[in-house]
């Protein structure tokens, strides 16, 4: 059994019509030996999070094709000689990094500009469900465009692909 574990890396991607897949790394300050025994899942309905909502500076989006999310808080283990295989203490290497990329239907001008002004906005998404126990929150305070880019594909609609960064400014 591990314990004293923090998530060191989060990705999180989201399509829509798709499962939102999660992925995470962890580290852990130490471990403790357990006798074998038979795992045991849960029989209850899995979250269903199959309603969403954005808003990025308070306005609603819904030009959002996919989104990728990934949250790397730069934590290292250092071990010290004290006859044990846990971590004498985990640090902090950097700042959080937060990236976003993803895919918008081009419908408004607001997002080209906010690129070219380099403006830090909010963002918030919301994913709920009216089967599932929770709900699902990301509150970015501070949302910068890295590179916008639209792009014309003959026949349909104009998309414009991005990146960002986002910080939590304590």
């Amino acid at each position: 059994v591990y314990y004293d574990c923090l998530i060191n890396q989060l990705d999180i991607n989201i399509a829509n019509g798709q499962i939102m897949t999660m992925g995470a790394q962890f580290i852990g300050a130490g471990y403790s030996r357990r006798t074998a025994s038979t795992p045991t899942y849960p029989t209850g309905k899995p979250y269903l999070w199959d309603q969403a909502s954005c808003t990025y500076n308070g306005q609603a989006i819904v030009d959002i094709k996919d989104l990728s999310i990934s949250v790397n808080n730069n934590f290292e283990a250092n071990y010290t000689l004290s006859n044990t295989k846990a971590p004498h203490r985990i640090k902090r290497t950097g700042p959080q990094l937060i990236e976003l990329s993803g895919t918008l239907i081009f419908a408004q001008h607001s997002y080209a500009i906010a690129f070219e002004n380099q403006s830090e906005l909010p963002l918030v998404l919301f994913f709920t469900g009216a089967d599932s126990p929770s709900t699902f929150k990301l509150d970015v305070p501070s949302f910068r465009f890295k590179t916008y880019e639209t792009t014309m594909k003959g026949a349909g609609l104009v998309e414009a692909s991005f990146t960002a960064g986002a910080q939590y400014k304590v």
